[in-house]
């Protein structure tokens, strides 16, 4: 009697699990057509605060650019972002 009742607590965990698989599944299909990468760069182009810089007129290869700021190296030196415009740059934010 007591293998018989874990048998069924096995099944119908395992049931639940089938059901929330499935259900993600069609949840994630359903919201990846809404939430596509073409909505979401025509809502970006359409945002006011957002300046693109127009190299190429398609919007496959709009380029948003960040906002400038400063900050300040480890011998008090201020380092602003637009300084290095045209190369690549790698921000790493962090607290301990």
């Amino acid at each position: 009697m007591n293998n018989n009742k874990k048998l069924i607590i096995v099944v119908i965990g395992f049931f639940c699990f089938a059901i929330f698989l499935v259900s993600a599944y069609f949840g994630y299909d359903s919201l990846s057509s809404v939430y596509s990468k073409k909505n979401i760069s025509n809502k970006t182009d359409k945002s006011e605060n957002v300046k693109i810089q127009n190299g190429d007129s398609t919007k496959e290869s709009a380029r948003v650019m960040a906002k400038d700021f400063v900050v300040y190296d480890e011998d008090i030196n201020e380092v602003k972002l637009s300084d290095y415009k045209g190369t690549p740059v790698v921000l790493n934010f962090w607290a301990s």
